[in-house]
Order: C-alpha cells, then sequence, then structure tokens
C-alpha cells in the first residue's frame, strides 16, 4: 500500500469511526450505505431492522388484544345498560311486558333509521302515550259513590257531628257495629250453603 492509500484509509477510518459513535448517526450512516449499493452488508442495520419488524409484530399483536378488549368491555357496559333499562321498563311507572317492550324496541330501531337516537325510556313513554287507556269513571260522580249506594253502616255523619256516639262512646258503638257486621257476616254464609 503506497503512503497515499494508507493515508486516506486512515482518513476513512477516522471518518468511519465518528459515524458509527454515535448511535442515530450509525443507522443513518449504515442506511445511506445500504442505499448507495444494495448488495454491501451492514450488518447492525440489518439487526435493527430485524428487532424493530419484531417489535412491530409485537406491538401490532397487543394492540389487537387491546382493541378486542375495549370491543368486548363496551359491548358488555352496553348490554348491561341495556339490561338495566329494560328493567326499569317493567317497573312502575311503565309496567311494560316483554311484548310492549318489544314494541318498544321496534320504536328505538325505527327511530335509529330515520336518524335519530332516543332511549328506551323515552320510547316507552312515547308508546304509552299512543296506547293509553281513558278510564271508565263516571263524571256524575267523581268524589264517591252517591248517597244511594253508600253502606248502612256508613259513619261519615257521625264524623260531623261532635255529640254522636261515634265520640261519645265509642267502646259501646263499636261493640254494636261489630255486632251487627258479625251477624251479616253468618247469614250470608248460611245463605250461601
Amino acid at each position: 500500500m503506497t503512503p497515499q492509500e494508507e493515508a486516506d484509509y486512515k482518513r476513512l477510518k477516522y471518518l468511519e469511526g465518528k459515524l458509527t459513535a454515535d448511535p442515530k448517526i450509525k443507522s443513518k450512516f449504515g442506511r445511506i450505505l445500504k442505499e448507495a449499493d444494495p448488495q454491501i452488508a451492514v450488518p447492525w442495520t440489518e439487526q435493527e431492522d430485524a428487532v424493530e419488524a419484531k417489535v412491530n409484530e409485537r406491538i401490532k399483536t397487543y394492540e389487537d388484544k387491546v382493541t378486542d378488549l375495549q370491543r368486548r368491555l363496551l359491548e358488555k357496559d352496553a348490554s348491561e345498560a341495556n339490561e338495566r333499562q329494560i328493567n326499569r321498563l317493567k317497573r312502575a311507572p311503565f309496567n311494560l311486558d316483554e311484548s310492549e317492550i318489544d314494541e318498544v324496541k321496534k320504536i328505538v330501531t325505527d327511530k335509529q333509521k330515520e336518524g335519530e337516537l332516543i332511549s328506551l325510556e323515552t320510547a316507552a313513554r312515547f308508546f304509552m302515550s299512543m296506547h293509553q287507556q281513558v278510564p271508565s269513571r263516571s263524571l256524575a260522580s267523581p268524589f264517591g259513590a252517591p248517597k244511594a249506594q253508600r253502606p248502612k253502616n256508613d259513619f261519615r255523619k257521625m264524623l260531623k257531628d261532635p255529640k254522636s256516639p261515634f265520640f261519645t262512646d265509642f267502646k259501646s258503638y263499636y261493640d254494636k257495629e261489630f255486632d251487627e257486621a258479625w251477624d251479616e257476616g253468618l247469614q250470608q254464609i248460611s245463605t250461601n250453603q
């Protein structure tokens, strides 16, 4: 080797030492060498690529597992929330049976197809308003039975009168009413047999 070649070799060795001293620069240097000559073997970049590929493969596996776990947790939470709402519909103030709950679910899905998001409770209120029954109560007597339909032992008059036996001699009033009711009950039993 000539002195010039030896000096060039030393400069290149020095330059290679400087470029490979810092790991970040060493990686870039190896990639530049590989880019300049694809046939050249650069062991440290090949090792880095192999390690990076394995790490990325493991990361992807764990990301898939985490994504699957998050999906299952969300499904579980949604299922539990849906079950709680359905149980709520079975209790007061809704008191819906299974067929009515199915109709409420159908209302929710129909609204979702139209682009509206409503809860089961809102749909149940809507369902109840659509199927509300009018009470069959007479408007003539909204405050109880008329006088002709009251029982014979109605004590309303006695409550208005402070001198009635209900207030003055309650024990005898109670005994008399109890005996009358007892005799009436026995009479009904004997006539039914």
